[in-house]
């Protein structure tokens, strides 16, 4: 019988080591590097691992990488009054970061940018419920439960492995 990955799960060693080479993570995620980041090995450096803390940017959008715009790390930062354009999240603890994203992240180093998708069942309560994308963005109304996600992401910093 074969034995369910849990969501958010990245087998250790996988992480983006080539500009442009795609890796699906055992879930299913999508991730392209378009800048690897540091080339550094200390756990600073990254790529991180589940509970650590993290500062990320990131642009989610709908039907590919051109579509209306669902969130962001900018929209949220306009609405603090430190105006930041990241989010300081814990990988795999932290409710307002999905599962698909925690699995993108870990396949990053520390300055590493690239783009993830997301299948729709490691999105925001597992894709299995519609949810409300950010009152800011483009996209006006619910997303789907289950919807494929398309992110734009920027590992900026591991404030604690």
């Amino acid at each position: 019988m074969e034995q369910e990955i849990p969501p958010g799960y990245v087998p250790g060693g996988l992480f983006a080591k080539k500009v442009g080479e795609k890796i699906t993570t055992p879930n299913g995620v999508i991730y392209e590097p378009i800048e690897l980041g540091t080339d550094g090995n200390s756990n600073r450096d990254g790529p991180p691992r589940s509970g650590a803390n993290l500062e990320v940017r990131f642009v989610g959008r709908l039907n590919g990488f051109d579509g209306p715009i669902f969130d962001s790390t900018y929209l949220r930062g306009q609405r603090k009054p430190n105006k930041a354009d990241f989010i300081e999240a814990r990988i795999n603890v932290d409710p307002g970061v999905h599962k698909g994203m925690c699995e993108a992240l870990k396949l990053m180093k520390v300055g590493g940018k690239g783009r993830a998708i997301i299948p729709g069942a490691l999105s925001y309560s597992e894709g299995k419920t519609d949810y409300e994308g950010d009152e800011d963005g483009e996209y006006k109304g619910k997303v789907k439960a289950d919807q494929t996600l398309y992110y734009e992401v920027e590992l900026v910093r591991i404030i604690k492995p």
